[in-house]
């Protein structure tokens, strides 16, 4: 049901503006129409009442269609009601200051039930003449003798009879007698639209030939406040009551040019709001079959949903597949009347059923297919199943007879149809859907499939990089970048560019540039080498040193010093796995095993075992580097003084555990000084 006028909101300075003229007005509309009454259309009282009004309903309506005026009476409140000045209705009462509406929206309700008048509209049109007369009839005082269908019937045939043209009004007299409940705006269109039709032919100034055009104006300028679903549905259901009684006005088809004028967004949620007041009185009408009411509609919202799915098949409106799938499924629409994509769909459905009875036969019979020829017919329709089986969430069954096509393709040295560009973009995309959104053993399937598929898979899989908050899918991605080697080098050095991206993208491009040695992303990857975050800078060093060996170390000595034990811990393993003999990082392993002072901290055992560890691997220090490595560690496990005066001397040094010692000699044995 179409909402009460909406309180707006604070307006703008020129929306103030354009309310204070559409205040005043009305005002001065309201005065005359009073006024006017008292004296003849040629005397001057009259005249001078209607002075300049007209230029005021020019400002009004600049840039509007038409401007309405309604009653509106409710138990809550009675007011008059403005359509076509803005998108929604307008309360006057929210436009004239609460003073002056206090006055005058009772003088303004008195005077349409004096009339017996429920609305009128200003087209834009209008000519001075025109409107200067219907504001004469209107102004006229009502016979005494004259009934409430009388009046009503005395105003029209003056109007037509003065050839006023671009004015519309509904009398009490007009309103349909309404056997099905509508919301009163609807009411209101509908009444308005079989009325306005009805008069065409009536008009002095009516051409035949112009029929058609007229009209469709009539329809348009009706229709076209319209912005609701749910009262376009209303109106759309019942519109049937437009048609009854008309003569002489020829065929017409309201509802195909409602169905046309809307844009593709409001289409939709209309059509949505059809499907469910079908369903509604579908359910009614199962309830009792008498309801004759339900039976109607149900037939009016199965007609308008076949009708308007022939623009959902010819625009290829978005969300139009789904809903022509849903009209099909409730037996609406027929195969012939559905999309090519649509049948496909439903054919595709219809083979995945069969698929799914038996995929272990199905497949073995897929590949008994020997000849190349009939197995590319045959892709299409194979693919279709395979989407369908990812639409149900079935990423197994569906990656089966993607891997069985490759198998074949690599098989019979048939071409690969599966990797070009057309089959493709529609695999891939559904690979990464279900990438980030299946668990964990349909996506190590998927992360395989997609390895086959190469550099192809590369752009989709960085998507996952990017969008994926799961740090397991991640790190499936990085497993599956990795596996697909240097093709993925360019894409990915061209990600790293970007520095605006959260760390951990940042953390795996290097990782998987480092894997995959891809050499030109050197430069690169040392701008991170003093990124802020740690777990950054460790995947810097570890590339670099599958990257660049022996020729990364100055780097990976600068990280000896970092701040983060786990990067200098790192630093340092990857110094020993290259078996690095800078004297720095002899050095550094030197003054870990150094004796130390009783008070000194110490290194604790692993450290120094891996300080030695990283020592007996190391090759070609200089004559000088050895010779000051020999002397470190000979005082690091020079004995103490076992003499009897040892307890009288203080203790000197602090002892190295049996395993260091072992480990500390077994170098020194190496170096030739044991």
């Amino acid at each position: 049901m179409m909402p009460d006028p909406a309180v707006p909101t604070i307006p703008t300075p020129e929306e103030t503006k354009k309310r204070e003229d559409l205040s005043a007005f009305t005002l001065n509309l309201l005065k005359a129409m009073l006024k006017s009454g008292y004296y003849a259309p040629e005397h001057p009282g009259s005249r001078n009442a209607k002075e300049g009004l007209f230029k005021e309903f020019l400002t009004v309506i600049e840039g509007k269609e038409e401007l309405t005026y309604i009653r509106r009476e409710d138990r809550v409140k009675n007011d008059v009601v403005v359509e076509g000045f803005s998108d929604d209705l307008l309360s006057l009462s929210s436009v004239i200051t609460m003073g002056a509406s206090e006055l005058f929206i009772p003088k303004f309700l008195e005077y349409f039930a004096r009339q017996n008048l429920v609305s009128f509209s200003f087209k834009a049109e209008i000519t001075q003449s025109e409107f200067e007369k219907f504001v004469d009839i209107m102004s006229e005082t009502p016979k005494k003798e004259l009934g409430k269908e009388e009046l009503g019937q005395a105003l029209t045939r003056k109007i037509l009879e003065n050839d006023i043209v671009h004015v519309s009004t509904i009398f009490d007299v007009d309103l349909i007698g309404m056997t099905r409940k509508l919301p009163w705006r609807v009411e209101l269109v509908i009444t308005r639209l079989k009325k306005d039709l009805s008069l065409i032919p009536l008009f002095r100034s009516y051409k035949k030939e112009a029929l058609e055009e007229t009209k469709a104006k009539v329809v348009g300028d009706i229709i076209r406040p319209l912005h609701d679903s749910d009262t376009l549905k209303d109106f759309l259901v019942n519109c049937d009551l437009v048609c009854e009684d008309l003569k002489n006005i020829g065929q017409l088809d309201i509802e195909a040019q409602v169905f046309e004028s809307l844009q593709p967004g409001i289409l939709i949620k209309t059509v949505k709001a059809l499907q469910d007041e079908f369903e509604k009185s579908q359910a009614l009408l199962e309830l009792s079959e008498d309801n004759q009411v339900a039976r109607v509609i149900t037939e009016r919202s199965r007609d308008l949903l076949k009708k308007v799915s022939a623009r959902l098949v010819r625009d290829s409106i978005p969300e139009g597949l789904s809903i022509l799938l849903s009209l099909h499924s409730k037996e609406i629409l027929s195969m012939a009347d559905l999309s090519e994509e649509a049948r496909n769909v439903v054919i595709a459905k219809k083979m995945t059923d069969g698929f799914l009875k038996d995929e272990q036969k199905f497949l073995e019979g897929l590949k008994t297919v020997k000849d190349g020829g009939v197995l590319k017919r045959y892709m299409d329709q194979l693919l279709r199943i395979m989407l369908e089986l990812f639409e149900r969430d079935l990423h197994v069954s569906g990656l089966r007879i993607v891997n069985v096509l490759f198998d074949l393709s690599e098989k019979r040295n048939l071409e690969n149809e599966l990797i070009s560009e057309k089959y493709s973009q529609i695999i891939l995309p559904r690979l990464k859907h279900g990438f980030l959104s299946a668990p964990k053993e349909a996506r190590e399937e998927i992360a395989r499939t997609l390895i086959r598929f190469g550099n192809l898979s590369v752009p989709y899989l960085i998507e996952v990089l990017h969008e994926s908050e799961d740090k397991r899918v991640r790190n499936s991605a990085s497993t599956a970048l990795a596996a697909i080697g240097i093709q993925a080098g360019e894409m990915l050095l061209k990600e790293l560019t970007d520095t605006k991206q959260p760390w951990y993208f940042h953390r795996n491009l290097i990782g998987l540039l480092g894997k995959i040695k891809f050499a030109p992303a050197v430069p690169v990857i040392e701008k991170y080498a003093a990124h802020e975050d740690a777990r950054v800078r460790e995947a810097v060093i570890e590339s670099l040193a599958l990257l660049r060996g022996h020729d990364a170390e100055p780097i990976i000595l600068k990280a000896l010093t970092d701040p983060e034990a786990k990067i200098k811990n790192r630093a340092f393993v990857l110094l020993k796995s290259l078996k690095c003999s800078h004297p720095l990082f002899v050095r550094h392993c030197l003054g870990i095993i150094a004796r130390r002072e009783p008070h000194a901290e110490e290194e604790n055992e692993e450290i120094q075992l891996l300080a030695c560890s990283a020592l007996s691997v190391m090759e070609g220090m200089t004559p000088e580097l050895r010779a000051e490595a020999e002397e470190t560690l000979r005082k690091a496990v020079e004995p103490e003084d076992k003499s009897m005066l040892k307890m009288f001397k203080k203790k000197k040094w602090k002892d190295k555990s049996p395993k260091v010692q072992a480990a500390i000699n077994d170098i020194l044995t190496k170096l030739g000084t044991r």
